[in-house]
């Protein structure tokens, strides 16, 4: 990859507007002109790429006939309206022109805000008239292509706020990024992490930014140790992600979905979706701090559960966020509970069925469902159809290496099969590492039932399933951990026992004794 290596022309020419347009900085592109167009327009339609204070763009219009009209001048090809959001609510929405065009030796996009001034621009806005990416083609005389960033300033800028040292900072970090990113499309880049598979991104970020708004006074509130806005804003975009979950079934039920959630920690998640008006509970081992916050406004219920045996058929949804060692039987739970329960589980720390920690892939037992040669309609049907999904997946999840998360995710996608659901894949837009949700909502009956060619009723299907289940878990033995509170009850009781030692009465014992005694009972204590 070759280097940024900027310089600063300050040249000026007069543009096919009549107005004063100024190439305030340059650098060597070594990419061919397509390779610049996929960028711009990335640029464009996802300006968050490139000024994170930027929520999305809304893409208004988008034609190339009222290009040839534009202000700017020509020759334009395309014109894009569009709407920039911040993600600071407070902060004004702006309408944006974006025209594409041409020049003699490359080509350009131009940006301009309609009848702004230097005062109406918000901060994320450049305080310019007009400002425009540049790529110019490359020749023995001139060398490499080039990448420039062209202004266009305000009149009553006198004072020359556009090239102050702060501006000519963003202008260098503006084009030093789109030297990267042209370069590594050049070089093959591929999306790593794809959003938004279940739940699009806008519909998700009008709720995640309505939810904050009305929760995010806990920030304040907050009695754990924990980070308070990390949680807090953490437990809102997960709670926007599951709403919009729940609303799909709102038509067919015909009611609001219930759920339950295992594990439910803090209880904050729990007191989201019960005031946003769905039923359920929150279970956990332990009593949190902030359940006596939350009053009667959340269903919070401490329980000791025994996982080989739970089920929850009143429940329309089973929620896992970050269960630990509930985990992998937050799927097989859902099997039990009913045909129609689905569940989401957002993995975090890594355990097996039987509480312990989970460091290889444990291979599972072969399916009853498991279509036989003679019923077979397509060919070698000697690997199992559960590995459809995960294959399938594999794409999604191919950044993670081979690590113990990934080995852990996909072991938790083969076991969503064989507890009869497809499982479905989502990068949520938390601020953490282990951010992937895995989904199960549609079950696959349907699909087993055409690859094996087999007919059975739904009913029998899932006797099969529960028998699959039944085989897994039967030889596990479910060890809970030692909870928080119970481990700081054995952590007194211990300083409890090593105070009394100290205060043993030594009255009769003569000094050399009792410094033995005390010398003894620090190098316990070292040990």
């Amino acid at each position: 990859m070759h280097h940024f290596t900027p310089t600063y022309p300050n040249c000026e020419r007069l543009g096919r507007d009549g107005l004063r347009w100024i190439t305030i900085i340059q650098c060597d592109a070594h990419v061919p002109e397509e390779v610049f167009w996929i960028i711009a327009n990335l640029y464009v339609t996802n300006p968050e790429v490139l000024v994170p204070p930027i929520l999305r763009a809304d893409i208004i219009h988008d034609s190339e006939n009222d290009a040839l009209i534009c202000p700017i001048g020509r020759p334009f090809f395309r014109k894009v309206a569009r709407r920039l959001i911040s993600k600071q609510r407070r902060d004004i929405i702006v309408h944006q022109n974006v025209y594409y065009g041409t020049r003699e030796r490359g080509c350009h996009v131009v940006f301009e805000v309609p009848d702004a001034t230097m005062e109406s621009l918000p901060f994320f806005i450049p305080k310019v008239r007009k400002f425009a990416y540049v790529y110019t083609q490359g020749d023995r005389d001139n060398g490499p292509p080039r990448i420039s960033l062209e202004l266009c300033p305000f009149e009553t800028d006198t004072d020359e706020i556009y090239k102050s040292p702060a501006m000519l900072y963003v202008y260098s970090k503006t084009l030093r990024t789109l030297h990267k990113h042209t370069n590594s499309q050049l070089n093959g880049y591929k999306k790593r992490v794809h959003h938004d598979r279940i739940i699009p991104k806008v519909t998700y970020q009008d709720r995640y930014f309505q939810l904050k708004q009305k929760y995010m006074i806990w920030v304040d509130q907050w009695v754990e140790k924990t980070d308070a806005r990390k949680h807090v804003f953490e437990e809102v975009a997960i709670a926007a992600f599951l709403i919009l979950l729940f609303e799909d079934d709102i038509k067919a039920l015909g009611r609001k979905p219930t759920f339950v959630d295992l594990g439910c920690g803090n209880g904050f998640l729990t007191y989201i979706l019960n005031q946003e008006g769905f039923e359920g509970v929150g279970i956990d081992m332990t009593c949190r701090k902030s359940w006596s916050l939350f009053g009667n406004k959340a269903n919070l219920k401490q329980e000791c559960l025994t996982p080989d045996t739970m089920k929850f058929q009143d429940a329309d949804w089973i929620i896992g966020d970050h269960p630990d060692e509930l985990t992998l039987w937050v799927p097989i739970c859902a099997a039990r509970s009913g045909y129609k329960t689905k569940f989401v589980i957002i993995p975090c720390c890594f355990h097996r069925l039987d509480g312990g920690p989970f460091s290889i892939e444990m291979p599972l037992p072969i399916s009853q469902r498991r279509p036989s040669s003679k019923n077979c309609n397509t060919g070698d049907c000697e690997i199992s159809p559960f590995e459809d999904h995960t294959s399938r997946l594999s794409h999604l999840t191919h950044h993670l290496g081979s690590g113990r998360y990934s080995s852990y995710i996909t072991h938790c996608e083969k076991l969503i099969q064989l507890c009869g659901y497809i499982p479905e894949c989502e990068f949520l837009r938390i601020p953490s590492t282990k951010n992937i949700a895995l989904v199960g909502r549609t079950r696959r009956y349907q699909e087993e039932v055409k690859a094996s060619g087999i007919q059975c009723s739904s009913q029998e299907w899932e006797r099969l399933v529960l028998d699959d289940i039944h085989e897994l878990t039967s030889g596990v033995l479910f060890m809970p951990r030692t909870s928080d509170h119970e481990k700081e009850s054995l952590r007194r009781e211990r300083m409890a026992r090593r105070k009394d030692s100290r205060s043993i009465d030594v009255n009769g014992a003569d000094s050399s004794s009792w410094e033995v005694c005390e010398l003894f009972q620090g190098l316990v204590n070292y040990e």
